[in-house]
């Protein structure tokens, strides 16, 4: 061994190459694991930030998908609610016509309506006309478009009984729908005045002096036909 000390060398240079290569084979084993790691896909808490985005967007596009369509049935719903109740305020105005409190009486335009008619000539300041004036009011409420009910205050329009027989306060005269005055049956409890015409005897007005009570009213009612 000790004549060959090149070979010795040579074999030393050799295992060194040996040893270099081996060492460059592990430095590319790393480099490859390494990166392999890094191009591996990374868990949900560790996405790239322009993924994040993208997922954000999707979400908020299939929220919008959803919610979009319930505001605009919602704003529909609201538009239809307000034309409905608009239509219904509309229906429900108050026909003057039919106004219970008034200053004066147009019978003739009153008869075209084709209903029964009652007008009670009374006062505000009257014991016994504001005694029956709740009646008064709720007949007129229940009862409307069936029955046409007047009250007029004769001691402030004075004017407004001429030409009724009007003698005490409060007085009810009466019609039926044909504009005819009512004959009131012999089954009816209350007491009326029938008033004609001196020179034809035709029969104008029937008359009730004094105050109805709501169960007389609705007896009236019967006999006027009012359903």
């Amino acid at each position: 061994m000790a004549d060959n000390p090149d070979n010795e060398l040579i074999d030393n240079d050799d295992n060194e190459l040996t040893g270099n290569e081996s060492n460059d084979t592990k430095m590319t084993d790393i480099e490859s694991n390494y990166t392999k790691s890094a191009d591996s896909e990374l868990p949900d808490y560790e996405l790239p930030y322009e993924k994040i985005y993208e997922q954000d967007t999707k979400k908020k596009k299939r929220i919008l998908k959803i919610i979009l369509p319930v505001i605009l049935v919602a704003l529909i719903a609201g538009i239809w609610l307000i034309k409905n109740n608009e239509s219904k305020e509309s229906t429900e105005v108050e026909n003057p016509d039919f106004v219970l409190t008034v200053s004066e009486i147009d019978l003739e335009h009153l008869k075209s309506y084709g209903l029964p008619i009652i007008i009670d000539f009374g006062s505000d300041s009257c014991g016994p006309c504001i005694e029956m004036a709740p009646t008064l009011k709720k007949i007129n409420e229940e009862w409307q478009g069936k029955v046409i009910v007047k009250f007029v205050d004769v001691w402030r329009y004075t004017d407004a009984a001429d030409g009724y027989p009007l003698e005490v306060i409060p007085t009810q005269f009466i019609f039926y729908a044909d504009g005819n005055p009512y004959v009131p049956s012999k089954d009816i409890a209350t007491s009326f005045i029938l008033y004609s015409r001196q020179d034809s005897n035709e029969h104008v007005y029937t008359a009730h002096k004094g105050k109805l009570t709501e169960e007389e009213f609705l007896a009236i009612f019967e006999e006027l036909g009012v359903e």
